[in-house]
């Protein structure tokens, strides 16, 4: 049995297209998905209850404590599978994804965790300034592209597209509820820190390539504020993750890249070179979060919106 856990928060327009593509999935696994209802004041519980007289497979749990972590634990804690593979609520997942994520832990018995390919779906048109090359510009937006095949990693893998041994939790325990989103705020590293742990543990973590899902890529997260929230908070959160083991960067020695990064920001936006300036801008974003949070230098909030 495998389980395919789905937190949703607020967005019923979009879990509709998830839900639909996951209980159309063409596999020979027997499987559940349970949709975690994370305190939402929309019609979700409607819409899943709707879908629930046609799918015996889907399930609804609510969770009332705010935030991502939070919701996966409900899941984990609600679930019946031996797998359990975790997708956002605006993705939508290939036919043959959850086969391929079983063929994956079927081919490879020591795989841990198994993470899959996240294609980005853009509803809108792309601004000149995006590089789709700029890996820190694609990962913000939950892409994740290591090609075709399957391969260990020795890296983490996306919590958009993550499937984990049901086992392996009473090892490694479950999601961090101090990182990953809650509300509008924009942290995140939950689903890297969960795979440090697996690595940590002497688990093997590996990506499939056939296992596809499109990720949703509103026009309102193709703006250079939106980047610039989403590094502040990546630098916040790699900040608590530090001050946990005792770490503390030079406040000098971060303090003279974070105004180089500005500098350079400054001089590309001068000459008209976009692509570079919002780069450096978003470096620069994300090592203030850190400094704010490991230092508790005071942000001005980013400006601009286009």
């Amino acid at each position: 049995m495998y389980t395919v856990v789905v937190p949703t928060f607020n967005r019923q327009h979009l879990l509709s297209g998830a839900l639909e593509s996951l209980l159309g999935q063409e596999t020979r696994c027997a499987y559940e998905i349970i949709v975690v209802d994370n305190n939402s004041s929309d019609g979700t519980r409607s819409l899943v209850e709707g879908l629930q007289k046609k799918a015996q497979r889907l399930r609804y749990v609510f969770e009332r404590q705010p935030g991502l972590s939070a919701a996966r634990n409900a899941g984990i804690a609600a679930a019946h599978g031996t797998v359990i593979a975790f997708v956002d609520d605006d993705v939508v997942a290939h036919p043959s994804w959850l086969q391929a994520l079983a063929d994956t832990f079927q081919t490879y018995p020591d795989a841990w965790c198994v993470g899959g390919k996240v294609t980005l779906g853009f509803q809108s048109a792309v601004p000149a300034w995006f590089d789709a090359d700029a890996k820190i510009l694609t990962t913000y937006l939950s892409g994740q592209d290591h090609g075709d095949d399957t391969l260990r990693l020795d890296a983490p893998v996306i919590g958009a597209n993550l499937s984990v041994r049901r086992d392996v939790l009473g090892a490694v325990g479950v999601f961090d509820t101090d990182l990953g989103r809650s509300g509008t705020m924009l942290a995140g590293d939950e689903d890297t820190e969960f795979c440090a742990r697996i690595l940590q543990a002497g688990g093997a973590i590996y990506y499939c390539g056939h296992a596809v899902v499109v990720h949703l890529v509103p026009a309102a997260r193709l703006t250079k504020r939106w980047f610039l929230e989403r590094a502040f908070w990546e630098g916040r959160t790699q900040g608590l993750r530090q001050r946990r083991r005792g770490i503390r960067p030079p406040l000098k020695d971060e303090g003279v890249i974070l105004v180089k990064d500005i500098a350079k920001a400054l001089w590309c936006y001068g000459t008209g070179d976009m692509r570079r300036a919002i780069l450096h801008d978003v470096a620069a974003r994300k090592r203030l979060g850190l400094l704010c949070q490991t230092w508790g230098v005071r942000a001005p909030r980013p400006g601009g919106s286009a």
